[in-house]
């Protein structure tokens, strides 16, 4: 039996690892919904766990739709995301079904984040256009498509959305097909497929609706489960761009990098460009082990069997299938920079592995992608799509982006800010298909989203040489609003980075004299403090006394930032030659509604590195890393005030509402003012009486709720009149219905069933062999059903259906003729 179970499990996890990939992309116009068709498709297939279903619903009722679900929360996480009812960043969500895994990008449809819809969309195998039944193709619709089959896209699922705001009617949906298909005659695009859903009730989202009954294809997850796939990688044209040279030992010489394309052999020839020196593969390495072969996009280190000079920058390849060797060529380039193209300042062009300067020869036209057509050309402005000549001043390896989308694409780069400022696909004479992979511009991070983000790190960075002092501000207001902030120590941070004259010096939990102090000479050790002792960023073990000595095992360290003095809480200090441990070594500190963290060393990576080469575990390092960042986004289980989970309860049950209260140094106290409030489900507030029950800060209060319904618990807690935290929670009340309350099987109420029924009860440690056998035989000895009557009825025996039936059709004919329909 056991062996049997393992082996059953073992043939599953097998199945489900050769399972192919399916990477498919949501675009289109905002508010088209996009979101809500994958958080459809994740709910509907099973893919959303117990606790994340539970936050869906609680979310739902406090930001979303109201008390049916909101899907669109499911990718939409970030705050501006949220308050603003629109998708932002690229958010990728994976499930599985029997047939396939599946990964999805859900991108923006904002205009002005089409380089985020670009992201998502370039390694897809297939893009989902929504349409608003209500509103039809839009502008921002045709933006998106255009873009999607620039990026080599080969097939293309139309879901006419919102299908039950226009009562499911077929015109509606017979005519935006005949519109998109008359749009896309100009794409190129292989495959469409067109579908009409509801993606808020789920109508042809999983399950075929019967409220369609019109429709006779497949719904969106039976097409994604069975369209074909295979011959969208290129397997032909082998590409091996170098990335670098593998030398670990005098008998090892490898070339390593990830193969663009194609497939290549142990015993294969291959060419080395530009040097066109030919030699056979000896060996081909991964991570994985030897192989005999390996292919695209597999990371590789393959051995030659003779001794040729590569580097950085050169491709191996097949003798007879070799890419273009150019310097002058012309691509078809998305604009993604807010300054506008300058076609008399050079760029670097970064194509695979090569990099090189390059200048904008000429722009041969614009794209109008609203109706696809040239316009005049002139530079190119944010989020213009052009044809451009360019001419490098290093000779690239070129294929045209239609045939390998991996050496037929490449970015553009400002030299000065080191920016990405264009994405671009090689074509032949004509425009093909388009790529890329663009991040956030620096402006838009500090100016536009950073209040998205919960910590912003500085690693050992100065300022001065990439930031404008604007920045700077902001991040200040980011941390004085509720974000957290943490500073690591190295040459270029604290003084010697030149913050003592920023306004981020407001938000640093240490004084700095701006003396630029960064010691490099001597052994410094961590010391806890009282404060550390306690606090949950450095508290490695539970134990006090564990905790210290964990500590005190801490490889020393050589590098050292010295401040003035600490403004916030020493959490560590360093100590040296025993002497008592007074400068400090990490400090936290609270701004406003946010908090700060300052590490005063660049070389806490020896308490990793040095662990491991002593064979013992990195455990605590790395322990210390995630709860900072943890005390620093302001997770609830870190917080000072924590009310305890409150169970499901009944009206007029009395419950105990208990919180724990921590000071600042998170050692529990019973001298703290705590406020209790019950918000009941009509927003009725309460006020709870508490008392302090241990030691431990823990307060207990107790409420009477009168009626069923949803409850909030809010809490907060100050100690000397300082504020210490608040905190709140929720629970419901509801009678029991009896279901759940006993879960034993009841055998005598089974006969009962079986017996009315003329059914069989069958204890489960009855069943064997045979019961099968006797399931039959009862199942053959009831009388099957007959046939007692049976008309036939013929419609022309009947004069008057047969004429209302003509007449109908004639009318119908007439109108559709009138309209012209036909």
């Amino acid at each position: 039996m056991g062996a049997s179970v393992a082996q059953s499990i073992h043939e599953f996890l097998e199945q489900n690892a050769t399972k192919d990939l399916l990477r498919f992309s949501t675009v289109g116009s905002v508010d088209d919904g996009k979101s809500t068709l994958i958080g459809r498709l994740l709910h509907d297939t099973k893919s959303i766990y117990e606790d994340h279903l539970h936050a869906l619903k609680a979310d739902s009722a406090r930001i979303g739709t109201g008390p049916e679900l909101d899907f669109a929360l499911l990718t939409d996480g970030l705050k501006a995301e949220r308050e603003q009812k629109i998708t932002i960043d690229v958010a990728y969500r994976y499930f599985s079904t029997p047939k396939r895994n599946f990964i999805i990008a859900d991108t923006p449809g904002h205009e002005q984040y089409t380089r985020n819809m670009a992201t998502g969309a370039s390694t897809a195998n297939l893009a989902i256009i929504l349409i608003d039944a209500r509103h039809g193709i839009l502008t921002q619709t045709k933006r998106h498509s255009f873009i999607a089959s620039l990026l080599g896209i080969p097939r293309f699922l139309i879901a006419v959305n919102k299908m039950d705001l226009v009562g499911y009617a077929q015109a509606v949906f017979d005519r935006l097909v005949a519109d998109y298909r008359d749009f896309a005659t100009r794409l190129g695009v292989p495959e469409l497929k067109f579908i009409p859903i509801s993606a808020l009730q789920g109508d042809n989202v999983v399950e075929r609706s019967p409220r369609m009954p019109w429709y006779h294809g497949d719904s969106v997850l039976e097409y994604l489960e069975d369209v074909y796939i295979g011959s969208d990688r290129n397997l032909i044209d082998f590409r091996l761009p170098v990335q670098c040279v593998v030398r670990p030992n005098l008998n090892f010489r490898g070339f390593a990098g990830q193969i663009a394309s194609g497939v290549v052999k142990v015993g294969d020839e291959v060419v080395v460009m530009p040097s066109m020196k030919a030699s056979r593969i000896a060996s081909i390495h991964s991570f994985a082990g030897e192989h005999d072969q390996a292919f695209a996009p597999m990371s590789v280190t393959v051995t030659l069997e003779d001794e040729v000079d590569i580097s950085r920058g050169d491709m191996l390849v097949h003798p007879r299938n070799r890419p273009r060797v150019q310097a002058h060529f012309e691509a078809m380039v998305v604009w993604m920079a807010e300054e506008p193209m300058q076609p008399d300042r050079p760029y670097i062009v970064k194509h695979t592995t090569r990099t090189t300067k390059a200048s904008i020869q000429k722009i041969e036209y614009r794209i109008d992608v609203n109706t696809l057509s040239r316009m005049p050309p002139a530079p190119l402005a944010l989020n213009e799509i052009g044809r451009v000549v360019l001419h490098a001043t290093r000779t690239l390896f070129l294929d045209a982006y239609a045939q390998n989308r991996g050496t037929g694409s490449f970015i553009l780069i400002d030299p000065v800010s080191n920016n990405t400022v264009g994405a671009a696909m090689v074509i032949d004479r004509v425009p093909e298909s388009q790529l890329s992979l663009i991040p956030f511009p620096i402006d838009d991070i500090f100016l536009e989203e950073l209040k998205n983000f919960d910590v912003v790190v500085f690693d050992d960075f100065s300022h001065r040489a990439y930031f404008n002092p604007v920045y700077l501000d902001k991040v200040r207001d980011f941390v004085r609003d509720g974000g957290g902030l943490a500073m690591l120590g190295g040459a270029r941070a604290f003084d010697s980075g030149g913050y003592a004259d920023s306004s981020l010096k407001d938000v640093l939990p240490v004084e700095l004299d701006g003396k630029g102090s960064y010691q490099t000479q001597g052994a410094v050790r961590p010391v806890v403090t009282p404060s550390g002792k306690a606090h949950p960023v450095t508290r490695l073990l539970p134990d006090p006394k564990g905790n210290e000595e964990a500590w005190a095992k801490m490889p020393p360290l050589t590098a050292l930032n010295l401040v003035r003095s600490a403004k916030g809480e020493t959490l560590l200090s360093a100590g040296s030659n025993g002497s008592s441990a007074t400068v400090p070594l990490l400090t936290i500190g609270r701004f406003g509604k946010g908090r700060s963290l300052a590490l005063m060393s660049d070389e806490t990576w020896r308490w990793n590195f040095i662990a491991v080469g002593n064979r013992e575990t990195p455990q605590n390092h790395l322990k210390l890393i995630r709860q900072a960042v943890r005390w620093l986004a302001q997770e609830p289980s870190f917080e000072q005030v924590q009310i305890r989970p409150i169970p499901i309860s009944r009206p007029g049950e009395k419950i105990g509402v208990k919180l724990r209260v921590l000071k600042d140094d998170f050692t529990p106290t019973r001298q703290a003012a705590v406020q209790l409030r019950v918000i009941g489900p009509e927003g009725e507030p309460s006020l709870v009486q508490t008392t302090a029950d241990t030691e431990e800060g823990e307060y207990t209060g107790e409420y009477t709720p009168t009626r069923e319904g949803s409850y909030r618990v809010e809490a907060e807690a100050s100690l000397a009149g300082k504020m210490m935290g608040k905190d709140r929670a929720s629970f419901s009340v509801a009678f029991p219905y009896g279901e759940t309350d006993d879960g034993r099987p009841r055998p005598e109420l089974l006969k009962q069933i079986a017996a009315v029924s003329q059914g069989e009860y069958i204890p489960i440690n009855e069943w064997n062999e045979k019961t099968l056998d006797r399931i039959a035989a009862k199942l053959e000895s009831h009388t099957p059903s007959q046939i007692i009557e049976q008309r036939q009825t013929r419609l022309w025996s009947m004069l008057w259906p047969f004429a209302i039936i003509l007449a109908l059709l004639s009318v119908e004919w007439w109108m559709r003729r009138k309209w012209g329909l036909i």
